[in-house]
């Protein structure tokens, strides 16, 4: 619950392409939990949206702005 974000740097490993190319990937998440009780039982509802921001890449190379995905779960 809450919010966190990380910054990841990928790599492609794939042996076939000769690019060292490094592209940054933002991933804000946040989360919160809401309990609901039904007599003597008590159920936990978690609910997360994560985002993912990767770097724009054309022709091996970084350009500006990102590529955004996003999953509500």
């Amino acid at each position: 619950p809450g919010i966190v974000f990380a910054y990841f740097l990928f790599n492609f490993f794939d042996p076939a392409l000769t690019s060292t190319l490094t592209v940054p990937e933002l991933r804000p998440l946040e989360g919160f939990n809401i309990n609901q009780q039904i007599h003597r039982f008590t159920i936990t509802h978690r609910y997360r949206i994560e985002e993912w921001y990767f770097r724009k890449v054309a022709n091996n190379k970084l350009v500006n702005g990102y590529n955004f995905n996003f999953r509500f779960r």
